[in-house]
């Protein structure tokens, strides 16, 4: 919208950066668990680490990544951990992931 209230519309571009990367977890509200599937480019070794609402790390876990698609089951987070909401980060230098979770 223009400073007299014309307005007009760009054309739409569809962009793709490279290799198609991404995060999944689910199940979404979860209650005992869940699986993180992550698109790597490359084989590594990431950082997973489950936050709580306030920052706090709840649970980590250090992951082999191989090139496409990887999946974990992730079972023995604590006991302890009340319902709420979780933050999922999947890192190392090359991916940079984070997904919400909600725990029942």
């Amino acid at each position: 919208v223009d400073i007299d209230g014309k307005e007009t519309f760009s054309e739409i571009i569809k962009l793709a950066l490279g290799t198609k990367g991404g995060i999944e977890v689910f199940p979404n509200p979860f209650k005992n668990g869940f699986t993180i599937t992550v698109n790597a480019n490359k084989a590594s070794i990431a950082t997973l680490k489950v936050q709580n609402a306030s920052g706090q790390i709840v649970y980590s876990k250090i992951v082999n990544l191989i090139k496409g698609n990887n999946s974990s089951a992730i079972t023995n987070l604590p006991a302890s951990l009340n319902a709420g909401i979780f933050y999922v980060t999947i890192t190392n230098d090359d991916i940079n992931y984070n997904c919400k979770m909600q725990k029942l």
